[in-house]
């Protein structure tokens, strides 16, 4: 995932715009897989 690689920095400044913008991409990203633990 080279996305989250740099990201990486920014992160830690866009803190809350960078969960926005992953819960764009996938919605419940992080909440979703914790909450709905997706069987792979």
């Amino acid at each position: 995932m080279r996305f989250d690689d740099k990201p990486m920095k920014r992160k830690q400044r866009l803190s809350s715009e960078s969960r926005c913008f992953l819960l764009l991409l996938l919605p419940g990203g992080q909440t979703g897989l914790q909450e709905k633990k997706p069987q792979e």
